[in-house]
């Protein structure tokens, strides 16, 4: 990640704040600055330092989602076509991982270099990952790589506005107040609370509601301020209902490319899990996706509904590049001891593939439809369902209705609108 590529970040956060102000939720009296850190590990966090507020994200979460998305666009089968003769560049250096003076690697997470793979002979396992995969996006070397960059922009939104929802729903005055912690309180998204202290144990169950509640105001900043992107500037279509089905679709790729690669980040160096699971915050993306659409033209609503099945069907594609076994001897060189003698009883590739592989079945396709529809289905079914998608959701809603009154106390009545229905 070069000083360029770091001024561009901070460009789209600019667009982003500012254009924060000027919606409903807005607030201008709240002095919010950004920050790029040079931490090679994916992560983002928020504080507040007296009256001013800093949110700050890593080179490693631009590089590492820059890195995902061009390579689940850019892989052999879509990407180079016919000129795979000529894209081999023998002379040109490839490493998968660069290490920083912490040991850890940046990227921390294995990809496909298709140039590389291509040059030693390794496409056959990158054909029998993606045969589908993005279907229905734009063909040809420059238009996969500008959806790659778009979908790597809105997920960063998401980032963003995920930790702007912190600070705008009071969540650090709620931790200050519940922690009894000093002026200057940190949230950072791999760890609990960045300070050591007596009561971060107790907390970590009021975090992952605070959590619950940041996916939800930054999936719906995210829906928001992207609607009037303009798809037919990547590609030609005819049809409208088409097109907005690829922009929701995109929205949802991108948040979901967050999810499931913080959550490998999480799994690998993070030090307590105070999040709901990679399911159950997509389960959040999609239930608010589609109540957002309720508003819209039927058009809108039927081209989300297209989006969500395409999006499932994309997420549970583009998370096989995360889990690999050749990521074992550098997933282990980074662990704790602990942790080590842990992955190497449940085997790394078991754990990343139970946390990461979270559509891989009809049941995972098929569930959204019932946000919309009541369908009957058999009780095995239904059981399988509710375990993998729906019973997590429903009891962090209960926990949050009861817990609603206390945090709320925290911050504008206004945004206690945003989950009102939750």
């Amino acid at each position: 990640m070069d000083e360029l590529g770091i001024a561009d970040t901070k460009g789209l956060f600019h667009i982003l704040t500012d254009w924060f102000n000027r919606t409903e939720y807005g607030d201008k009296n709240k002095d919010v600055n950004f920050e790029v850190d040079n931490d090679s590990l994916f992560d983002a966090g928020c504080q507040k330092i007296k009256d001013k507020y800093i949110i700050t994200m890593s080179r490693g979460t631009i590089s590492c989602l820059d890195d995902f998305f061009l390579t689940s666009f850019t892989n052999p089968l879509y990407f180079l076509g016919s000129k795979k003769a000529y894209a081999i560049n023998p002379d040109f250096p490839f490493d998968f991982f660069i290490r920083n003076e912490h040991a850890h690697v940046s990227p921390h997470l294995r990809y496909f270099d298709y140039r590389r793979q291509l040059f030693l002979k390794r496409t056959d396992k990158a054909e029998r990952l993606w045969p589908f995969h993005f279907q229905g996006f734009p063909y040809g070397d420059e238009n996969r790589v500008n959806f790659a960059f778009l979908f790597s922009n809105i997920a960063l939104s998401w980032v963003f506005f995920h930790e702007l929802a912190h600070i705008q729903l009071g969540h650090l005055d709620y931790l200050k107040a519940k922690s009894k912690m000093g002026e200057n309180l940190k949230i950072k998204e791999l760890k609990t609370i960045e300070s050591a202290n007596e009561h971060s144990e107790s907390l970590a169950f009021d975090r992952i509601l605070l959590e619950w509640e940041a996916d939800a105001m930054a999936t719906r900043l995210t829906l928001k301020f992207w609607e009037t992107i303009d798809i037919t500037s990547f590609i030609d279509l005819e049809d409208s209902i088409l097109e907005y089905a690829l922009l929701w679709r995109g929205v949802i790729d991108a948040i979901g490319g967050v999810i499931l690669v913080f959550e490998k980040s999480r799994l690998i160096y993070g030090e307590s899990n105070i999040y709901p699971s990679p399911r159950g915050r997509l389960y959040q993306v999609i239930d608010t996706l589609i109540s957002y659409l309720q508003q819209k033209e039927k058009k809108e609503v039927l081209g989300g509904l297209v989006a969500v099945h395409s999006g499932l069907n994309d997420i549970g594609s583009s998370g096989q590049i995360l889990i690999s076994d050749d990521d074992a001897p550098d997933i282990l060189s980074c662990l704790k001891s602990t942790d080590r003698i842990f992955y190497n009883g449940y085997g790394i590739t078991s754990v990343l593939k139970r946390n990461i592989d979270i559509v891989n079945s009809e049941i995972d396709l098929l569930w959204p439809s019932l946000l919309v529809h009541n369908f009957v289905l058999n009780k095995e079914t239904q059981l399988i369902m509710n375990k993998r998608w729906f019973d997590e959701p429903k009891n962090i809603k209960q926990l949050h209705f009861q817990k609603i009154t206390e945090i709320q106390n925290f911050r504008p009545p206004l945004l206690n609108n945003l989950f009102s229905n939750k």
